[in-house]
C-alpha cells in the first residue's frame, strides 16, 4: 500500500472508526454524520503529514495533526447539519486521533510515503 489511495484508506479507517466511537458520546452526532467530518480530517492531515513529516519529524506532525484536527471536529456543525458538538468534544476527537498519528506516521515513515 504504497500509493496515496491506500495510505488514505487506511487513515479513513482509523479516523472514522475513532469518530464513530467518540462523537457520539461527546455531542450531538448521530454515527453516520460522523464519518462526513472524518473524511475531512483524514484528507486534511494527511496533506498535513506529506508536508509536516519529513520537515518537522514525527513530534511535529503530531502536532500539525492535532491542531487541524481539533479546528476541522469544532467546525463540523458548520459543515455537517444537525451536528452539535461543542470545543471539549473536539478537543477530546482530535487527542485520540492525534494519538493514532503517532502510529500512522511510522507506518508511513516504513514505507516510505512519509519521506520526500
Amino acid at each position: 500500500m504504497r500509493t496515496v489511495l491506500g495510505t488514505l484508506a487506511v487513515k479513513y479507517m482509523v479516523v472514522a472508526a475513532l469518530s464513530v466511537l467518540i462523537l457520539p458520546a461527546v455531542g450531538r452526532v448521530g454515527w453516520a454524520a460522523a464519518l462526513l467530518p472524518a473524511a475531512v480530517v483524514t484528507v486534511a492531515t494527511y496533506f498535513g503529514d506529506r508536508l509536516a513529516l519529513p520537515a518537522m519529524g514525527n513530534a511535529g506532525a503530531v502536532g500539525v495533526d492535532f491542531a487541524l484536527a481539533l479546528a476541522l471536529f469544532w467546525l463540523a456543525p458548520f459543515y455537517v447539519p444537525g451536528v452539535r458538538l461543542g470545543f471539549g468534544g473536539a478537543l477530546t476527537a482530535a487527542g485520540a486521533v492525534a494519538t493514532a498519528e503517532i502510529v500512522y506516521h511510522q507506518y508511513l515513515l516504513e514505507r516510505g510515503v512519509g519521506v520526500r
